[in-house]
């Protein structure tokens, strides 16, 4: 299991719709995430509205060999906290998880 945070200015609401925004999905049970050339990466599983969304993970491989990630939005002074746990096989490393999420930051901060 590894766990990558990022803090962001923006409510739990707004961060959490950028999220799924940002991997190319939408938050609803079911909808299919995709990386930046349009492949098929993942599946959201659970979507909590400005709380959590979980998903499976398989860039470049098969579904069924998917791990899964949660990220939870949890309300700061200045903004969100998200946290994005990731288990299984997700085939990134932490620091491509911290790499995406400072890239999401810097997306939601641009507007």
């Amino acid at each position: 299991m590894l766990t990558q945070t990022v803090d962001v200015p923006v409510d739990p609401e707004r961060a959490s719709t950028a999220f799924t925004a940002y991997l190319n999905g939408e938050g609803a049970v079911g909808a299919h995430l995709h990386d930046s050339h349009g492949r098929w990466c993942g599946t959201v599983s659970d979507w909590d509205p400005a709380k959590s969304v979980s998903f499976t993970w398989h860039p470049g491989r098969d579904p069924q060999r998917a791990g899964h990630v949660t990220v939870t939005f949890t309300p700061t002074t200045g903004g969100t906290r998200l946290a994005l746990t990731s288990t299984g096989e997700t085939g990134d490393t932490g620091d491509d998880w911290q790499d995406m999420l400072d890239l999401y930051a810097e997306h939601v901060q641009r507007g």
